[in-house]
């Protein structure tokens, strides 16, 4: 999971790049993924 934290640092990835990117599901990574939408009041799996 680290590394996708990583890699959207590294990219300056705003909240948009991380909502319009896809997820293996089901995986750890796609945590991100909702944590990012989570925070706008978008989350997907409550």
């Amino acid at each position: 999971m680290i590394q996708g934290y990583a890699l959207a640092m590294t990219l300056e990835a705003t909240e948009a790049d991380l909502f319009a990117t896809v997820f293996p599901h089901p995986t750890i990574s796609e945590g991100m993924h909702e944590a990012a939408l989570d925070a706008f009041g978008r989350a997907l799996h409550i």
